[in-house]
């Protein structure tokens, strides 16, 4: 029986990376084009250097398709540190195996927002520069003019978003039956670990970005 779930377990976990890469590909394919080079740099580069730009592109091509793969991984990981170490300090008697788990389901809430924002850029928007490229359906950035507000805010404004919502309820809940909590209890225990990871993780992000835009 622990075998059959450990190797459900890996099976749900190699979907997942596979669902990632999946949208990586899709987005180089029909997102990151070479229409859309000229459309960004077509005003500030000579047409030879826009060429070679994209010959670049093309030759670490693969690397494109790993990102959302790997920065899957690492989320999950970060996610899981956070959550157990809340775990340990309220004396649970879980292991990092199933927290890791745990995070690898609620994962798949990311999955859906990428999809929906692959959708949003197929369907609604015409992407010609990177502030369309920038875009994060159903959160706070989309109501706000982007030129307007300080590069080191875009990143925090996206994260407050209906999916970021989501993907809380969804720890919540598998938490809740993990260390066999109510659903209120857990959302607190997420928002006291996986909250303030993320804090944490927004201060660094935000202090690279000014330190990259000075």
């Amino acid at each position: 029986m622990i075998h059959k779930t450990e190797k459900k377990s890996s099976t749900i976990f190699i979907i997942l990376i596979l669902l990632y890469l999946l949208l990586a590909i899709t987005y180089s394919i029909f997102i990151i084009t070479n229409e859309l080079y000229y459309n960004i740099y077509g005003s500030l580069l000579s047409e030879d250097r826009i060429i070679k730009m994209i010959q670049q592109s093309h030759e670490l091509e693969w690397t494109s398709y790993i990102y959302f793969p790997l920065f899957a991984i690492i989320r999950i990981s970060y996610t899981s540190i956070c959550l157990f170490i809340g775990c340990i300090i309220d004396n649970y008697g879980t292991t990092f195996k199933s927290i890791f788990k745990l995070a690898v389901w609620a994962d798949f809430v990311y999955v859906l927002s990428l999809l929906v924002k692959l959708l949003g850029l197929l369907i609604f928007i015409d992407v010609k520069s990177i502030t369309d490229l920038q875009f994060q359906p159903f959160s706070l950035l989309e109501l706000v003019d982007q030129s307007k507000i300080e590069p080191f805010l875009v990143y925090p404004l996206s994260l407050i978003s209906v999916f970021e919502l989501l993907y809380w309820f969804v720890l919540a809940c598998l938490l809740s039956r993990l260390i066999n909590r109510s659903f209120a209890f857990s959302l607190k225990r997420v928002a006291v670990s996986y909250g303030a990871g993320l804090f944490l993780w927004v201060l660094l992000v935000m202090f690279i970005t000014i330190n990259l835009n000075t």
